[in-house]
């Protein structure tokens, strides 16, 4: 009998070995044979300028030109380890320029498909395998995520890939009590943060989950919430306080040093007023008072600091209502929190009095996960303060230096549904936004959008009552993948652009999303698969196993449909080489050109050097000298040539206006909105 089971067992795993392997020759087979298409089709896959900046600066390295995108100002405005990819495709360039185009493309879905196979086996620990293959097929070859994930060619797929081998190996080795172990869990989350600079909101958090592996899973949540609350009640209280882009940018230099005192201070104070002792389910005036002392103690001393470095001329200004604010969000936020955990986690199964020897375990698990990362991470920035002079990336800095000028790259967010992130979720809200775009080709928009809103109202409600239903799943799950800290680490990511000056958010900034949307559709899907096989017996199985095929049908489909038979993709490919040749055809060899991007035409155009005016892959000192209107000071320097681009951006938006006022002369253009002009420099 038992021989049988062993047997029918062995059979099991190995027919999903197959699915695995199916997964793989189907994922690389299609993208092999995009990559082997047509010039115009490989190059309507990289679908946003910014990517063709990694590839000019890696030909540029691979030149000796150091790292630089026009061959002169040294740059980082790009995620390290992406570029590190990029420098060794790129290459090939100098075989055929579209020679490692076609090769990064395998690359960006080998790593994407990495990124599904660790998702299926996490997942398959939790749930039935067919759930976890259900999301893996749905990773692998749902549109909407690959085009932001793969397609494109910029650094999303390292990012997923990295991420989700963090969440596997961590929780792998969750309870393992090993050096070796830990140091590599640490490796891998630096290479996160690397490959993407903003998961350390993630990777940090993930981090506490993982080193408090020891205790109980409610001191593990508070923790972990404590210290995301922190970070976004920090932001929030500037974001609340001005409505006002340029009084945000004139008075929030204190923001930094707001939130590292808290970091700081917060957690102590919360631990000696008795914060993280068990707290009971049901709401009671000790615990009201308890949390009011921790709250008020915590934002006078924070204010006392703060006060202190505005004496010692830190900054200037300190709004003191933004202390209020925190404040009052902390006060309320860490009630709820605890007595969300106290649900979750009942009184009896949180006993927090744990022995010297288990806290030791905590420090040792801490120092093993974050001495790899964080020198990873402070090696990275140190190369950049002293080889390009800033210790962050030039073009986060730039794009937060936008929020307070009229430009035209956008507004701060001022809606609620920005400031929470709602297009960071796009498996979510996508499918909202494409019922409300059907309802209006049938019916009037203000119809359409009271039936979308109410089938969305009716959806939530049935995710919710899933979730009620298997509460207690949900509960124990959550904790077991550290999915609290990974949601937590996400909203930390997500509030660090909306609640601040940022501009210009694109969707390859949000694969970490993607992961987390789809590990939870697999596990609720694997809730529910479980009852139904429970009631219907092998009949759920072939149930499955028919849904499983027709949805790979389907999202097969709908990936050849969109890799090369798209009108669109051809139009934008003809569209970026018409650039190229037209400012070959007017400018002279050996010239430098400005223009406000220019990734794609740098990338193709021969015996021409394009320097990138709006300074995301520019030098710090080209910014320095934006930020105070000397910005032409730079381009007289180098010696600029030409400046081409849309005539309303140079002439009409900050802070190109300014910047060429009587320096330039139209020469010529190539359609109604694009102009070539000669740069003149000053004292001509």
């Amino acid at each position: 009998m038992a021989d049988g089971r062993r047997g029918k067992q062995m059979k099991r795993e190995s027919a999903w070995m197959w699915f695995q392997t199916l997964l793989v020759v189907l994922t690389m087979g299609l993208y092999l044979w995009a990559a082997l298409g047509p010039q115009e089709a490989v190059l309507g896959w990289y679908s946003s300028d910014d990517a063709f900046y990694y590839y000019k600066i890696a030909r540029n390295i691979n030149a000796g030109l150091g790292v630089t995108f026009d061959g002169i100002n040294r740059t980082n405005g790009f995620h390290p380890l992406w570029m590190l990819v990029c420098v060794g495709v790129f290459w090939l360039a100098r075989i055929d320029l579209f020679l490692p185009l076609r090769v990064l493309m395998l690359v960006s879905a080998a790593f994407s498909l990495g990124a599904g196979l660790l998702l299926f086996r996490l997942l398959r620990k939790y749930v039935p395998t067919e759930a976890a293959a259900f999301a893996a097929v749905l990773w692998a070859f749902l549109p909407s995520i690959q085009a932001i994930v793969v397609q494109g060619g910029m650094e999303a797929s390292a990012s997923a890939f990295f991420l989700m081998l963090l969440f596997y190996l961590g929780v792998k080795w969750h309870t393992k009590e090993s050096i070796r172990h830990w140091a590599v869990l640490g490796l891998v989350a630096g290479l996160a943060i690397l490959a993407r600079l903003d998961n350390i909101f993630v990777v940090m958090l993930f981090g506490v989950w993982f080193s408090l592996g020891s205790v109980t899973p409610y001191l593990r949540t508070i923790a972990i919430g404590d210290l995301a609350l922190i970070f976004i009640f920090g932001l929030l209280s500037y974001y609340f306080r001005f409505d006002n882009r340029f009084e945000y940018l004139q008075n929030s230099a204190s923001l930094p040093y707001l939130i590292g005192s808290a970091f700081l201070l917060k957690p102590l104070i919360f631990w000696g007023v008795g914060l993280y002792r068990p707290a009971a389910p049901k709401i009671s005036w000790r615990v009201v008072w308890r949390t009011l002392l921790a709250s008020t103690l915590a934002s006078a001393v924070l204010a006392a600091f703060l006060f202190g470095f505005q004496a010692l001329g830190m900054y200037r200004a300190l709004p003191r209502t933004v202390i209020l604010i925190d404040w009052g969000m902390t006060t309320a936020g860490i009630f709820l929190l605890r007595w969300l955990a106290a649900k979750a986690w009942p009184l009896k199964d949180t006993i927090l009095i744990h022995a010297w020897e288990t806290w030791k375990a905590v420090i040792r698990q801490a120092l093993g996960y974050y001495l790899p990362a964080l020198g990873m991470l402070i090696s990275y920035m140190a190369w950049n303060h002293f080889y390009i002079g800033s210790a962050m990336p030039v073009s986060g800095q730039i794009k937060r230096w936008w929020g307070g000028l009229n430009t035209i790259y956008g507004r701060p967010v001022r809606d609620l549904s920005n400031l929470l992130g709602v297009d960071a979720w796009p498996l979510c809200s996508g499918p909202v936004e494409w019922l409300r775009k059907t309802l209006e080709s049938w019916l009037a928009a203000d119809v359409a959008y009271l039936l979308t809103a109410l089938i969305t109202v009716i959806g939530a409600a049935a995710l919710l009552w899933l979730i009620f239903v298997y509460r207690a799943q949900i509960v124990s799950i959550a904790d077991e993948v550290g999915a609290i800290a990974i949601f937590a680490g996400l909203y930390a990511q997500i509030f660090s652009y909306t609640s601040t000056l940022y501009m210009h958010r694109r969707p390859w900034y949000w694969s970490g999303e993607l992961l987390f949307t789809v590990l939870w559709i697999g596990l609720l899907t694997g809730l529910l698969f479980t009852r139904l096989k429970s009631r219907a017996g092998l009949a759920a199985g072939r149930v499955t196993l028919a849904v499983l095929s027709l949805a790979c049908i389907i999202l097969l489909g709908g990936v050849f449909q969109n890799l090369r038979t798209s009108p669109d993709i051809h139009r934008e490919s003809r569209r970026m080489l018409a650039e190229v040749e037209f400012l070959e055809t007017h400018t002279s060899p050996g010239s430098l050109i400005g223009i406000t991007g220019g990734g794609t035409v740098a990338y193709f155009i021969r015996e021409r050097s394009i320097v990138n005016l709006d300074g995301l892959v520019n030098s710090p000192e080209y910014f320095e000298l934006m930020r105070k209107n000397r910005g032409a000071e730079l381009l007289d320097k180098i010696g600029l040539d030409y400046v081409y681009g849309r005539d309303y951006k140079l002439l009409n938006s900050a802070p190109y206006q300014t910047m060429f006022a009587g320096r330039l002369r139209l020469l010529d253009q190539l359609s109604d909105v694009r102009f070539l002009y000669q740069y003149i420099p000053s004292g001509n």
